[in-house]
This record gives C-alpha cells, sequence and structure tokens, in this order.
C-alpha cells in the first residue's frame, strides 16, 4: 500500500526536521507511538525500537532510518507485523520561516489480521501522523 501526503509547514526548515528525526519524542504527540529506544544515532543515521499500538494490537519495531539532515530522512523496518516498509520524509525550504514537508510510505503486511485492520484506517493513520508533526511544529517557538 502507498500513501502520500504533504503540507507547508510555517516553521524554519532546520526545526521541522529536528522534530521529524528525534524520535525520543514520539510517545508525546504522535498517535499510536507507546515508546522509543534509540539504540544508535549518528549524523547520517539512526535506528530504534518503536512500539505501536491500535485496535487493541501492539507491535515493536526496529527502524533504520538514513538521514540527509535537513532535507531528509529514508525509514526502513523489516521486522513483523511488516513485510516492507519504507517512509521517505522530503523537506524544502520555501523562506526562512517555511518549509514543504512531504512524506511517502510504502508498506505490506505480513501478517493478514494487520493487513485487514490497518489497511482500512491507513489513509486516517497517515493523516494523523502528518496532522501530529503539524501541531508539533507549530507549537514549538
Amino acid at each position: 500500500m502507498q500513501i502520500a501526503r504533504s503540507a507547508l509547514v510555517l516553521r524554519p526548515i532546520e526545526q521541522v526536521y529536528k522534530i521529524i528525526e528525534h524520535a525520543e519524542d514520539y510517545p508525546e504527540f504522535l498517535p499510536l507511538c507507546t515508546r522509543v529506544e534509540i539504540l544508535e544515532r549518528r549524523a547520517d543515521f539512526v535506528n530504534a525500537h518503536l512500539s505501536f499500538g491500535y485496535a487493541g494490537l501492539a507491535a515493536k519495531v526496529y527502524t533504520e532510518v538514513n538521514k540527509t539532515p535537513p532535507t531528509g530522512l529514508d525509514v526502513r523496518i523489516g521486522t513483523w507485523p511488516f513485510e516492507r516498509f519504507r517512509g521517505i520524509w522530503t523537506l524544502a525550504p520555501m523562506s526562512g520561516e517555511a518549509c514543504r514537508v512531504e512524506f511517502a510510505v510504502d508498506w505490506h503486511f505480513g501478517d493478514p489480521i494487520w493487513d485487514k485492520v490497518l489497511g482500512v484506517a491507513a489513509g486516517w493513520i497517515a493523516d494523523r501522523m502528518v496532522e501530529a508533526f503539524l501541531v508539533r511544529a507549530r507549537d514549538q517557538t
């Protein structure tokens, strides 16, 4: 399944990039995210365990993120319940105080229960996630 969302954010690109990259803050504002454990962080790479829950289902996934600050993050998950997951964040400066943010994700669940439950709600979940990042950016001063 593939979904893409974009938005204009009235914050500097560096600020928005930091919010997206700083996964340890996700449980504070990101729907469905319950816990994050950073395993390794470098200037160009981060990997972590992220825990999610939805409709009585729970999963802990291992993420690998290649970073190109401040314009992009390439997120891959290769653990259950995903058979395949790739998310790409692309940021482009619009002015000193604004940027365009695009999020594209392509995934397939290896578990038919997750596929049925989240396949129906995928668009809603993507919208809530992007909105959560926008609200977080707006509230950061």
